[in-house]
């Protein structure tokens, strides 16, 4: 039988970012796509993948927001644990600090503000039969437009055994480090990141990838957050039982929570719609994402992603590719003389067609 690993998720980092900005606060982790939080993402591959214990590695500047988040994103199967690394300051660092609890199993690592929307493979039944001292996820080269340039290291194995070396924005942020990976990592300085450890393992051990589609990582632009909710969106199944839809109409892969209120609107899938959000005279159309209280009258909106209790109100346009922070307000006065009043926050966009 497989000695299953423990499980290591990565959410000491602080952000100081328009995305981070616009949802309050500068954990990256607990900004939402299709309304769960990125975090809770790692979190429910590595329970799908059979993991057991998770230690949640935050810094002072995380710890508050992610143990705000933990208990909502499981099902309670799973045994986690919050380690404060302190100051981040690499990823050999956070293994470190999780030395005791990794107790010389595999583990695998998750970054916080990343996540793969297809199943993990079994990357710990294929460290068990040693085929690998570590195995990396990486993406479908034809998924960030390019071939996959070297780190420096020599060529790794494949599944189908074609020699590609992955580049740092090939590797998915997900991998499964056995022990003497770890060991080799552990030799590095604290600050070191994935592509040394990726080095350090490739020199003294053997070191694989497997190829998975759908992976996403967080830069700190609106566009790429657009990009994952629409990712996810694609893998939704529709969930409208105690919904009250007599006055809405919905087309497609829909989500609406039970307590929202949806009168004289339109859904179109695929789309997510939160708790106690209000719709009256709205389209809402595909690949967007409304939060918890949000206020829509008399909007449309199409892929995008609307944050918990803002409002949109009469504005005459539909809101595309548009990122509404939290709390954030966007009306239209129709009083005259005519004039656009703007209460806008710090790196925030205006665009007016």
């Amino acid at each position: 039988m497989t000695r299953m690993g423990k499980g290591l998720l990565l959410a000491a980092s602080t952000r100081d970012d328009e995305l981070t900005a616009l949802a309050g606060g500068r954990a990256a982790h607990r900004l939402p796509v299709a309304n769960r939080p990125l975090l809770s993402y790692g979190l429910a591959a590595m329970q799908a993948s059979g993991v057991e214990d998770v230690a949640v590695i935050v810094s002072s500047g995380t710890a508050e927001d992610v143990r705000g988040l933990l208990a909502g994103s499981t099902d309670g199967m799973m045994r986690i644990a919050c380690l404060d690394a302190g100051e981040p300051q690499g990823l050999v660092h956070a293994l470190r600090a999780a030395t005791h609890f990794l107790d010389d199993r595999p583990v695998m690592v998750h970054l916080g503000d990343a996540l793969v929307s297809q199943p993990l493979p079994p990357l710990f039944d294929e460290l068990a039969v040693g085929a690998a001292d570590a195995i990396f996820l990486v993406r479908n080269a034809s998924e960030f437009g390019g071939q996959m340039p070297t780190l420096g290291v020599r060529p790794l194995r494949l599944v189908d055994d074609k020699p590609v070396p992955p580049g740092e924005q090939a590797l998915t942020g997900v991998f499964a480090l056995g022990p003497a990976a770890v060991d080799a990592a552990l030799a590095l300085p604290d600050d070191a990141g994935v592509t040394e450890i990726v080095r350090a393992v490739g020199d003294t051990g053997r070191l694989e990838t497997r190829i998975v589609n759908g992976a996403w990582k967080y830069t700190g632009e609106v566009d790429g957050l657009l990009a994952a909710n629409r990712m996810v969106l694609d893998t939704i199944e529709p969930e409208l039982a105690g919904c009250d839809l007599s006055q809405a109409r919905i087309e497609g892969r829909v989500q609406v929570h039970p307590t929202a209120v949806i009168e004289r609107s339109t859904i179109r899938g695929p789309a997510v719609i939160g708790p106690r959000a209000v719709l009256q005279d709205a389209f809402v159309g595909p690949y967007s994402a409304v939060g918890t209280e949000v206020r829509l009258e008399g909007a449309e909106l199409e892929h995008s992603i609307v944050l918990d209790h803002a409002v949109i109100r009469h504005i005459g346009h539909r809101l595309e590719d548009s990122l509404v922070g939290s709390g954030a307000t966007v009306t239209r006065d129709f009083a005259f003389p005519s004039g656009l009043r703007l209460r806008v926050g710090r790196r925030a966009e205006v665009l007016l067609a």
